[in-house]
């Protein structure tokens, strides 16, 4: 099972700030999807439910926030199979 994670930062998130926040969610197993800047998944083992992910997703997002001084910012998660990436 897979989560899907959209993150926007307000536009007063400096860059410095910005990647303190991207850091942290690294820290907690986050990948971010180079090809979509705000997109970012995660990769859950077996018998984790969707709400257990989803809760972990919030408070991960949350912990980040906390620790880079991130004070807003828009979410959203989706429990979902692997991702599939393509271009054109």
């Amino acid at each position: 099972m897979y989560s899907m994670l959209t993150i926007d930062l307000n536009k007063d998130v400096s860059a410095t700030v910005r990647d303190a926040f991207y850091a942290e969610l690294q820290k907690k197993q986050w990948k971010r999807i180079p090809e979509l800047t705000t997109l970012w998944f995660a990769t859950w083992k077996g018998g984790t439910t969707a709400d257990a992910a989803i809760t972990t997703t919030k408070q991960d997002v949350e912990a980040a926030a906390q620790a880079s001084g991130v004070a807003h910012y828009d979410a959203s998660v989706a429990v979902s199979g692997k991702p599939v990436v393509w271009k054109k």
